[in-house]
């Protein structure tokens, strides 16, 4: 169902300009209790990342805290994400994509749908449905570096409703890492 979050919508646009006009959906409103790559593994009330860059965030204890895209496929591996060729829709899996900025640097993740779309949650922003390609290549994104795959493990969550808007200054759009 999606969620009516204006603000959360125009920020989203600001920062990855290729929604405008495009068949995104919002399906959440803003919510600081979760990023990307949380929402790519199926969590929301926890922000993953390295705690180097952010000592409350959740990481697995047994994964080295460098923010390097190998320690992000490491950290999916332990949830039984496997490495895979591409985001094709597969009967009997779910999948992750992982972005990374020119330099590397893990950036963002997206979360492959029954449909065949995707979900992406944008940092302490909206969560939402689109195309891959839509959001690929956006700087505030990154590219696609790495697909990743599991059995599907059941339907999904919804994404949560009312929990810990943000509130952001007009021209302060939120964090997308």
């Amino acid at each position: 169902m999606p969620f009516n979050d204006p603000d959360g919508q125009l920020a989203a646009e600001r920062l990855v300009p290729q929604l405008r006009g495009s068949d995104y959906e919002p399906q959440s409103v803003r919510n600081v209790a979760y990023n990307c790559f949380a929402w790519a593994a199926r969590e929301f009330e926890t922000w993953m990342e390295p705690p180097g860059t952010a000592s409350w965030a959740f990481w697995p204890a047994d994964l080295p805290t460098w923010d390097t895209l190998e320690n992000y496929v490491r950290a999916f591996a332990q949830r039984e994400f496997a490495e895979c060729l591409d985001g094709s829709l597969e009967s009997g899996y779910e999948k992750i994509a992982l972005f990374v900025d020119e330099g590397g640097a893990p950036l963002h993740a997206a979360r492959q749908l029954e449909s065949g779309r995707w979900t992406s949650k944008l940092g302490k922003g909206i969560d939402i449905e689109h195309q891959l390609a839509t959001i690929d290549g956006s700087p505030a994104i990154g590219r696609v570096a790495v697909f990743m795959k599991r059995v599907w493990p059941g339907p999904a969550p919804e994404p949560p409703a009312g929990l810990l808007i943000a509130q952001s200054l007009p021209d302060a759009p939120p964090s997308w890492q």
